[in-house]
């Protein structure tokens, strides 16, 4: 099923622009053989705190369409996600697993959902705005991470072209605000 996904979203991304580089590395490292690229990214939110981004992208300049998720629980370091973006990585995506703010190495104040439409927005133009990236970017992932993406495609951001939705709901119980 993976490699359908992994397919039918690489018919979504072909051709685009590329885009220019900001925020900081943490930390940057190759795959054994160098063909993969991991790095420890913090992106700038529009109110000033700065979400950890965890990505993995192929090696070389790209352009690269790019996938993203958003977490609480977890930040992406274990050993599975790690090889989950190495391998989405392998097959030609820039990969990041982006935590709620507040959350692990994420700043600012862990509010619920309230910031996740807006983060959501932010991450998803910064991310598409990189020059490695083709400026094409789509989401997936489910429960928290799914509800980040139904809060995020309330705001249509440009650059946003698929979401991949899994095991989520569509009301969190006035958790949310009006968007």
């Amino acid at each position: 099923p993976v490699a359908g996904v992994l397919s039918w979203l690489s018919n979504l991304f072909r051709d685009g622009g590329g885009g220019s580089s900001g925020g900081s590395s943490q930390r940057y490292t190759t795959s054994e053989d160098g063909q993969v690229i991991f790095e420890e990214l913090m992106i700038p939110m529009r109110d000033g705190p700065r979400l950890c981004c965890l990505l993995a992208r192929p090696a070389g300049s790209g352009p690269h369409p790019v996938l993203f998720t958003q977490r609480y629980a977890g930040d992406g370091s274990d050993a599975g996600s790690t090889a989950e973006r190495e391998r989405m990585a392998r097959e030609g995506y820039a990969v990041g697993f982006v935590t709620f703010r507040g959350a692990h190495r994420s700043e600012g104040r862990y509010e619920g959902y309230h910031t996740l439409a807006q983060d959501g927005y932010d991450v998803c133009e910064w991310l598409a705005a990189q020059s490695w990236s083709n400026g094409k970017v789509g989401t997936f992932g489910g429960s928290q991470g799914g509800m980040a993406q139904n809060l995020l495609a309330s705001t249509a951001p440009p650059s946003l072209v698929c979401q991949y939705n899994v095991d989520t709901g569509d009301d969190v119980d006035g958790d949310v605000p009006e968007v």
